[in-house]
């Protein structure tokens, strides 16, 4: 799994084995969160704020039973609106600037809303 910046250079994060992921911020990475961050159970801290990340924010995060911070801000993410994904937001120190009508709008337009 990797995490592409737009230069194409990219992250490793298959086997990393730490609590807190190093901070892929400020380093321009585009694209899609990678739904198999949410394989790294062993996370604390996952921050990927001041990037161009896009999409949904993945469900697979729910699986992240020790995460205590979530730090997304000034990216294009959209949260999803599922009661599960809410409550497990609440429990989490969770920093995001998102545009939420933006995900809603986006949504509807593609069918889901």
């Amino acid at each position: 799994m990797r995490l592409d910046d737009n230069l194409g250079n990219h992250c490793l994060i298959a086997s990393y084995d730490r609590t807190t992921v190093p901070y892929w911020t400020t380093r321009d990475i585009g694209g899609l969160v990678p739904p198999e961050l949410g394989d790294l159970a062993r996370l604390t801290t996952l921050s990927l704020h001041t990037n161009s990340l896009s999409g949904t924010i993945p469900e697979s995060l729910l699986q992240l039973k020790r995460l205590e911070r979530l730090v997304v801000r000034n990216n294009s993410l959209c949260v999803p609106r599922t009661s599960a994904f809410t409550a497990w937001l609440a429990g989490l120190d969770y920093e995001d600037t998102g545009d939420f009508e933006a995900c809603d709008a986006s949504a509807a337009a593609a069918g889901n809303g």
